[in-house]
């Protein structure tokens, strides 16, 4: 998602508790909650509290949602985020470094006021954000049961190998970026 102003750009990946029409009515949500705050300008760290509160008032108290909200800025490569209680992504530099980006904060919606931190990392070339939900980690392996962490491990350096296009400078240019830009690499 884009700001209304500039060429930031919001990255977010989130899992809602529960299943069936419940858990997709609260990711209808959360959506929702977003896009305004989102469009004009707040950081990270502000939409998880502001999203939190509201999702507190709407939702039954077993309901809640574990989120990673980015702001990037392609042009600098300054990457700000804030992660709601849910699995650390990863950032893989170009050197094959890899940085877990942990949780900071609470899940979404679990209490009516609650503080987030924001981190600020750059982005330099080469480098990789990788972001998922538990069902990779719940994935099946037909080799080795889960991917668990262990299979976790060799995504990077399977995705560092991956071809990738440009999904934000087709998104400037005002088109919709081949969903091969968005997939993950074959496991």
């Amino acid at each position: 998602q884009g700001r209304d102003e500039g060429d930031e750009q919001v990255i977010v990946i989130a899992d809602v508790s529960g299943k069936g029409m419940a858990a997709s009515l609260l990711a209808a949500s959360f959506d929702a909650l977003l896009m305004g705050p989102i469009e004009v300008g707040h950081p990270p760290d502000l939409l998880c509290a502001r999203v939190s509160r509201r999702l507190f008032m709407k939702t039954p108290p077993e309901r809640y949602v574990t989120a990673i909200i980015m702001a990037l800025d392609p042009g600098s490569g300054r990457l700000s985020y804030t992660n709601a209680g849910h699995n650390p992504g990863l950032l893989v530099r170009a050197d094959g470094s890899v940085q877990r980006l942990e949780a900071n904060g609470l899940p979404l919606g679990l209490f009516p006021v609650v503080e987030y931190d924001k981190v600020d990392i750059t982005l330099g070339p080469g480098d990789l954000v990788m972001l998922y939900t538990d069902g990779i980690t719940e994935a099946a392996n037909p080799k080795a049961g889960s991917a668990g962490s262990g299979g976790k491990k060799a995504i990077p350096r399977t995705a560092r190998a991956a071809p990738r296009s440009d999904a934000l400078s087709a998104r400037r240019r005002g088109k919709r970026a081949p969903a091969a830009a968005y997939a993950s690499p074959p496991m």
